[in-house]
């Protein structure tokens, strides 16, 4: 808890959420990188120069353009005024400190709702990455320390979501890089998720539940393909060290019973 805390609180820089739009514009609603941005937004709105301000839509409330966007520029000409409306389709983040507009990464994966976190990493690509790669290395680091320190333990710590955070970290790293230094059309989105697959897939032997969990639970049927083969070859990479996921492994320790890979002789007699 100590680490988590600190590396929330001290090492976690702020991040614009990217929900960030002209006002009072010729170019309503047109994306822009936060107030310090003047070169974006241009012209005037009734004597009112253009600003960036933290807004994914604009909504135009009253007047005859009433419950409409407000980027054709009627609604302060028909008596409305525009009002921001932000998206909730993702977790804007903790914001610990930040200013409006902006998140504390770490605080955001660590201390946040790590499902909207991991699905950041996933969907999220423009205008901005999520987080930064020192920010998922960091996280990625910190909680593989701890499940590897409290795996085991007869306390509720996780396993599940842990795994997929910290693969999701790692493959959102690669899918920036790539992206980065090889090709701008790639989408690193795909390779949080096969990050994901490919640790769960390596550590606790999933095969075809896998598949369908990260699948169905994302919604992203584009990176099916991936998480198909990520999965076939993490399994294969992972039977080369040992043929127990790590379930498997606790329950033999544990001296619990379980159903053997190969069935005993007396399940054979008819």
């Amino acid at each position: 808890s100590g680490l988590i805390f600190y590396l929330s609180f001290y090492q976690s820089s702020c991040r614009k959420n990217g929900y960030w739009s002209c006002r009072d514009a010729t170019n309503w609603g047109e994306w822009c990188d936060g107030r310090a941005d003047n070169t974006t937004c241009h012209g005037w709105d009734r004597g009112v120069p253009a600003s960036c301000a933290n807004a994914s839509v604009w909504m135009c409330v009253g007047g005859l353009e009433d419950g409409k966007s407000c980027l054709d520029g009627k609604c302060s000409d028909v008596g409305g005024h525009c009002k921001p409306v932000q998206t909730l389709s993702l977790d804007p983040g903790m914001r610990l400190g930040c200013d409006e507009g902006e998140y504390a990464e770490l605080a955001t994966v660590l201390l946040g709702s790590r499902e909207q976190a991991f699905m950041r990493m996933v969907d999220q690509a423009w205008p901005l990455s999520p987080f930064s790669l020192r920010g998922m290395l960091l996280a990625a680091a910190s909680l593989f320390g701890l499940l590897v320190v409290t795996f085991g333990a007869p306390v509720p710590g996780g396993f599940l979501m842990p795994c997929i955070l910290i693969g999701g970290c790692m493959g959102r790293i690669v899918g920036d890089l790539v992206k980065t230094y090889v090709d701008q059309r790639v989408f690193p989105g795909n390779y949080a998720l096969a990050g994901a697959a490919a640790l769960l897939g390596g550590v606790q032997r999933a095969t075809i539940s896998l598949v369908f969990v990260l699948i169905e639970g994302t919604g992203n049927v584009h990176g099916l393909l991936a998480v198909v083969i990520t999965t076939v070859v993490a399994n294969f990479v992972g039977n080369l060290f040992g043929r127990e996921g790590v379930y498997d492994v606790l329950i033999r320790r544990k001296g619990l019973r379980f159903l053997r890979r190969n069935p005993d002789w007396l399940m054979d007699l008819t």
